[in-house]
Parts: structure tokens; sequence; C-alpha cells
């Protein structure tokens, strides 16, 4: 290689030579090598095929509106570094830039599209050169650009590109700060029009749907430093209700445009280019000419969230372009501590001989938890030409709360579904019907022993399987504390240990010591090809601390089932693979599930250890409890929810305020303990705000048979004891015979009841 880089050097070659070595180049600069098998068929993702017909990646969440009211994006945040389902709608343009390390030969563009309508739709694809330096193309934020004018357009007689066919004026800028086109001639099309396809979803096993660029004659070849962009539309007529999905992310430094043909904000108001915070997962599949191949990826340090204060180390490898770059090129690290407001530069320094193939370090100085570090490394040509890698950052994760919620498997600690699981109010899904207990957030690997510490409560999420196995961490950590608490949550946790054989438990295994599993029966809910879309019809169990309240909310709603549905509440590309469990003697089954054949299967289970600790498992994902869509209520986002309930049963509801009287953060009944009972039993409940309380019993008949509570009241906890022998108000002499009462419990607009059972 090195004797190929100063040969084409020395002889400046007016011919370009070219390495024989396809590659893929991605819109952050990273350059993943791509052997002729694979290339312009599928660049597989890095996470491994997991089992059968393995569940996509993609999990849909929250979205905002765009043209006319229509979804302009969908949140997503599982394994892909695309964690945005990003929409085009009819006539509406996606361009996603890339910048040229070396003189290259483009053979493939790939697009990732990660929703396609039902309606079939087509999509053009082409290449546009843009005129902005990457500097300019960063510095606007997100702001509308402007457009082409178009007299014969569909919509506002406005195009996207200057060579467009229907171009009939010049760029008019819509800024107000005086801006020029960003974008060139076209790299590659036919007189201004791109080829037309028919997009392909994104599965986990494809990650690109691969365009060949011979298409329209030879491959492009373009010389280093160029911006080029992969530009793709909507074609369909209708700007509001054809919708493809664009798989996007956010890459700091790397942000694409998007051409809103009637609108973004304002419908046939704000039309035109706009420049996003979106980074749309494209990449190229190139050749590079063999004199200048600058790599920073995958070889600069990809630094970790950390809870150290001290500084870090960076090391980028360098492939100088130029001999006499070795000695006079500077490469410096560059970093922030205020989200790229402003950024510190620092020469980095290398102790390798001159030669072409050098490492630098360099170090990011100490910061205070809570700070987002961005960095990128800056390497200056002895020319003055200067090429930079993309933005990477960490976060110094700070401790602030007793409670820890563990999102493992995710990208990213908020977001959908990650800020959605301890929901107050199934009606609604707005930020006041969240319980925002205090606890911090993790979503950045396995846990270690110096961050469990710090907690009493730890809720873990895994959602489609976990992505690091804390078992060995968590168990240490309850043995050296009967006040810690830990629930697990979430699909294909024991399934992804066992790789899916069903298997049984002894003493010493986590399973059986700690959540108290015996054996596990996995995918339940599947037989044949299709049964992973299908829902899961469960139950839950009366008179248990998680499960009770789930009961009760659905005979208050007069439904027929219960059911455990991730597609309907994730979106299609989500799958049900729900396991089965058997408990050891001592767990409690809050909820049960049927499999596919009929029999049924404990899906939900709590157990107090010996030493005191409180455990939950749950061997699906909480927020995919719900109900038919008829009468639809979202159980897993309700105060109902097993979740808020081990919430409440671990006290981690509980805000302890210096000089203030701890208070929970919802209204709310329990059941009381024991039941059933004789003579007594306690009934205890929670206040959110302070007013009259009324506590009442009741018989079988709706008679009002005991007043407990009939006064003011603080917010607060709170437990009355129920004493057959002692109460008062008994309409009938002989006193309480055995039987079924009720108690209900009114403070404000909020009234709940529960059942209890007196034996004699």
């Amino acid at each position: 290689m090195k004797t190929n880089i100063i040969l084409w050097l020395l002889f400046s070659c007016a011919i370009i030579s070219f390495a024989q070595n396809r590659v893929v180049l991605k819109p952050s600069g990273e350059i993943i090598s791509a052997s002729e098998s694979t290339t312009s068929l599928d660049i597989k993702s890095e996470k491994k095929e997991r089992k059968r017909n393995s569940p996509n990646s993609f999990e849909p969440v929250s979205t905002t509106k765009g043209t006319n009211g229509a979804v302009d994006t969908m949140s997503y945040f599982r394994d892909f570094n695309a964690n945005t389902n990003f929409g085009i709608f009819g006539q509406d343009w996606v361009l996603q830039w890339f910048v040229a390390p070396a003189d290259m030969i483009i053979y493939s563009a790939g697009i990732s599209i990660a929703e396609i309508p039902a309606t079939n739709v087509e999509l053009e694809v082409k290449l546009v050169r843009l005129k902005w330096s990457k500097t300019e193309i960063n510095s606007v934020g997100i702001k509308r650009l402007g457009f082409y004018k178009a007299d014969s357009n569909m919509y506002n007689n406005i195009t996207a590109f200057q060579d467009n066919r229907d171009r009939t004026g010049d760029w008019t800028d819509a800024s107000g700060l005086g801006l020029t086109s960003p974008f060139a001639e076209d790299i590659w099309s036919d007189s201004g029009k791109g080829v037309v396809i028919n997009p392909i979803l994104k599965t986990a096993e494809r990650q690109y749907q691969w365009i060949k660029l011979d298409t329209l004659g030879e491959s492009p070849v373009v010389q280093a430093g160029t911006i080029i962009g992969v530009a793709v539309r909507n074609l369909s007529p209708s700007t509001d209700s054809i919708r493809v999905g664009i798989a996007a992310g956010i890459v700091t430094g790397s942000n694409g445009f998007k051409f809103y043909n009637n609108g973004r904000l304002q419908p046939g108001n704000d039309f035109g280019w706009w420049s996003r915070e979106y980074t749309f997962d494209f990449a190229l599949e190139v050749e590079m000419g063999e004199g200048c191949a600058f790599y920073f990826h995958p070889n600069i340090t990809k630094l970790a969230t950390t809870l150290s204060t001290e500084p870090r180390e960076v090391s980028a490898e360098i492939i100088h372009c130029e001999f006499q770059d070795i000695e006079k090129s500077k490469v410096e690290l560059v970093y922030s501590f205020d989200k790229g407001v402003s950024y510190t530069k620092v020469q980095m320094t290398t102790t390798d001989s001159a030669n072409y193939f050098q490492t630098f370090k360099g170090t990011i100085p100490g910061a205070q938890p809570g700070t987002q570090v961005y960095y990128y490394v800056l390497y200056t040509q002895a020319d003055g030409n200067q090429m930079m890698s993309r933005t990477i950052s960490y976060y110094i994760f700070k401790i602030e709360n007793p409670s820890l919620l563990v999102f493992n498997g995710f990208m990213q600690p908020t977001g959908y579904p990650q800020s959605y699981y301890f929901g107050h109010n199934g009606a609604t899904t707005t930020a006041s019907e969240l319980i925002n207990f205090p606890k911090d957030n993790w979503a950045y690997g396995e846990l270690t022993k110096e961050l469990v510490d710090y907690y009493t409560n730890i809720f873990e999420i895994t959602t489609t399987g976990p992505k690091a196995i804390n078992n060995d961490i968590i168990k240490e950590w309850l043995a050296a504390s009967p006040t810690h608490n830990y629930l697990l949550a979430g699909d294909e946790y024991l399934g992804y240990i066992t790789t899916w054989r069903d298997s049984t438990y002894a003493a010493g295994d986590f399973q059986y010591d700690v959540l108290g599993i015996s054996a596990d029966h996995n995918d339940i809910n599947y037989d044949t090809t299709g049964d992973e879309k299908k829902v899961s019809l469960a139950a839950a169990v009366a008179g248990t601390e998680l499960g009770d309240s789930l009961y009760l909310k659905v005979l208050a709603l007069n439904e027929d089932s219960l059911k455990i549905d991730p597609v309907f509440e994730f979106g299609s590309s989500f799958s049900n693979w729900l396991d089965g469990f058997e408990t050891t003697e001592g767990t409690i089954v809050d909820v049960t599930a049927k499999g596919i054949n009929g029999n049924s299967f404990n899906v939900g289970a709590h157990r107090t250890l010996p030493a005191g600790n409180k455990i939950v498992f749950l061997a699906f994902d909480p927020l995919s409890l719900d109900s038919p869509e008829l009468n639809y209520f979202w159980y897993g986002f309700d105060r109902v929810s097993p979740l808020v309930q081990t919430m409440r049963w671990f006290g981690a509801d509980v805000v302890d305020v210096e000089n203030e009287i701890s208070s929970p953060l919802y209204f709310q009944l329990n059941q009381n303990y024991p039941n059933p009972f004789n003579p007594n039993t306690v009934i205890s409940w929670q206040l959110a705000v302070g007013g009259h309380v009324s506590l009442k019993v009741y018989d079988i008949l709706g008679n009002e048979v005991a007043v407990l509570v009939n006064e003011e009241k603080l917010a607060g906890d709170y437990k009355t004891t129920f004493n057959t022998q002692l109460a008062s108000g008994i309409s009938s002499k002989g006193g309480y015979a055995s039987g079924v009462y009720f108690y209900t419990l009114r403070a404000g607009s909020f009234v709940q009841s529960r059942k209890m059972i007196l034996l004699k």
C-alpha cells in the first residue's frame, strides 16, 4: 500500500488509480469495509440474528405533526444507529450529504426505508453536488432555506434542484439571511430526472436498499473533498396521506435536508428546503483512489458514558495524503462542554516515526457530572486544507436519586417508549399524566458495581432482549443490603440467555435464586411464521400485590380479556416473543397468559427474598398491556400497571424533601392485608393532595356498614385498621357476617373501590 501511494504521488498520473477494494461510506464519515459478495446487496447490521424470524430492531414511538397535521416523524430507539422513522409525503424530498475523503468512483447508493404505506408508491433517487462547505451546512441550524421557481410544478410553483426539468426560475431565498442555494448540478441523473424505484422495507437482515448507479450510464467519479447529496423523493401526488418512512437519527455535524413541497409547519406557506437536525441513514458504495485515503473511522476512540470526572484520552489513526504532511500537518482534538456552543482545541501528539500511517493522542480535561461532552478530530494538511472527523459525544453520568431506571438495549434513556413506562392515566398520553417519581435513567451499556451501589431500587427494562447481562452485578448488589429491590421486565430476557431452549433452573442460578423461576417455556405465542405478530390473551391474578389493581380495572371496564400486544403499541415492526415460566416456592404469580396452544403460562410474578429484598419479574414489556381496540384502554400506561404497582411496593414513589412531609405522587387505594381476614385487616391509601377524605365499607348489596375515615387529611401515606369486633355502624344485629365486602375511598374527584373477604 505504501509503495503504491509513493508511486502515485511521484508520477502525478492524470489517470486516477483506484484500489480495487470497495467500501461503504456513511454520512458521519465512517468507512466500512465491504467484500464483493456483500456490496450492492445487503450490508447487515451489527445485531446478530437471535432466533428464527428475528424481530426487526425498529420500534415505532411518538409522533410529531407535519403538513396538514400528517405525521412527519416517528421516533424509534433500538439497535441501529438510525433511530428515527422520518416521514416524507407526496413530492417531498430528503437529502443526505457525504464528503468524499479521496478521489472515488461511486458504484451504488444505499437508502434505508423504515416504513412503506399499504398503497403502492414509487421513489425517485438521484445524486446532487453541494456547493456549500461542511462548515456552512453545519452553521445553519434548523431553518427554512429556500426553493427554485417552477411554473409547471404540482404545488406552489416550486421545485427542489437547479437541474430539475420543470425549473423556470432561479433560487429564492426564504431564510431572510440572503442564503444562496446549497445545491449545484446533478452528479447522477438523466437530465435532472433520477431513477424510479419501489421502496423495500428495512429489516433486521437488510439495512439498505441499494441502487446501482450504472443504470444511467457510467458510475460517477468525484474528486476528494466533493460534497455529494443522495436525494430521495416520494412521487405520490398526495401531500398528506401517502407516507414513506426514511430511517434516520441525530449525528452531530451531519444534519440532512428536507424539501417540503407544500409546507412544513404552515401548509401552503413555509414550503421549500429546510435544514433539519436529522441524519438520514443512507450510504454510498465506493472505490477509493489510492493517493489520499484519510481515515478517521472506526479508528478514532469512541469514549463511553462514565462516572469519572477525570481527564480522558482520545487517539486517532491518520493516513497522510501527501508526503509533506508527515512533518508539516497538524492534528487537533476539538471538544465542547456546552453541547457544541463553543469548542476548545488541543494539539494531538504522536510518538510514531515519520510514516504515512501515524497514531495521534490527545486528552479531554475532566468535567462535572451531568456534562455532555462533544469532540472531534481536526486534521490540517501542510497546504492549509482541513478535514474533520464526525462529532462524537459522551455523558458524565450524574447520580441524583435513590432509584435507577435501566434501559438495557436502548440507544438512549429518553423518548418513546423510555419516557412512558410510568403512566398515570390510560385515557391520555400527555406529560402531565406521567408519574415522575425520583429516579435516574441509564441507557449506557452494562451496569457496574460502582454505579449500582448508589441506588436502593433498580428497574431494568429489556424489551426485545438485553444487550448486557447484569445478573452477577445485581446479585452482588442485592446481597449488600436487604433494602435493595429489583425489577426485571421485558420480552426475550429468558430466551436470550439460553438461546431459546426451554430450560430448568436450580440453586445457584440467577433465575432461581433471584427471580424465583424453576423452568421456562420460550416463545409460547409462536408456532409458525406470522404468530409473532399475534396478541397474547392475559389475565391478572386477583388479590396479588401487582396484579390486583389490574384485575379490578379489567372488571370495572367490563372487559372480557387483557392483552399483551407489543405490535399494537409499538408498531408492525415489533414482534411478540412472549416467554412463560414456572415458579419456585414462595414466588407469587401476578399475571398469566395463554400460549398459542391454549395452555396458560405464568408471565409475571413477585417474591421477597429471605433477607427482605423485593423482586419482580415480568416476561413481557409492561407498556404492551392493553384491551380490544373497540373499547381501548392502555393498561400499560395507567397506575394499575404492574410496573407502577412495583414502584409503590418498593416505596420508590415517595419523595423525601428535607423539612417537608413525604408525600406520594398520586392517589391510590391499596388492597387490604390480610385478605381474607378475621377479625381485622389493614387498608393503606395515599393522597397526592390534601383535602376531605372518606373511607367507607359496604356489604354486597351496597349498604353502608362502616365509616372508617371522614375528615380532612394532609397529603401523605395512610393506614387504617378495619376491626369487625370494634367497628361501629353495622346496621344489623349480630355483627358482621362472613362474606364479601367492598371499601371505597373518596378524595375530591378521586374515587376507588376494592373487594375484601371476611371469613369467620
